[in-house]
């Protein structure tokens, strides 16, 4: 499947920092993280989490490592995004196809099921209710997945 690259603008994601503030040691992967700019935000913010980002294009590995050299809890690795296992993290982010969280979809309900929280960008997985919808603008959003209102009411100021 090919994913285009089209990446989150900065904007968009500051307005998610001034309402997301994760736990300390929060584990955060961005599947199909581009260049980087979300784990950079994420990473100017927070100096407390561990971010990763996973990435096929080895050009934009090689951009996204190189621009992000100076963030000590930022980890970028080349491989296809369908392929991590999601164990480990806390927190998911995707600005993806509808066809690529398709496929994501029965990672995602694992994922969510066993305490974790997804955000997606402007796109959402099909065949799944998030718990909370965050209008950027007339055309943009953010759908939180997570099985726990009380957890996300924790991370998120905007319950």
């Amino acid at each position: 499947m090919r994913i285009p690259y089209y990446p989150s603008r900065e904007s968009r994601v500051k307005k998610l920092l001034e309402v997301f503030e994760p736990e300390p040691n929060s584990k955060i992967i961005d599947l199909g993280s581009g260049d980087g700019r979300v784990l950079r935000e994420f990473a100017n913010k927070y100096d407390d989490i561990k971010l990763y980002g996973i990435e096929k294009d080895w050009k934009l590995v090689y951009i996204s490592r190189n621009l992000s050299k100076e963030f000590k809890n930022i980890d970028i690795k080349q491989g296809n995004l369908f392929d991590v296992p999601l164990d480990n993290y806390d927190v998911v982010y995707t600005y993806l196809t509808v066809d690529a969280l398709r496929r994501l979809r029965n990672k995602a309900v694992k994922f969510v099921d066993r305490g974790g929280t997804w955000i997606a960008l402007d796109y959402r997985i099909p065949g799944l209710k998030p718990v909370v919808v965050i209008d950027l603008d007339k055309w943009h959003k953010y759908y939180i997945y997570s099985k726990s209102y009380r957890k996300i009411g924790k991370i998120f100021k905007v319950l």
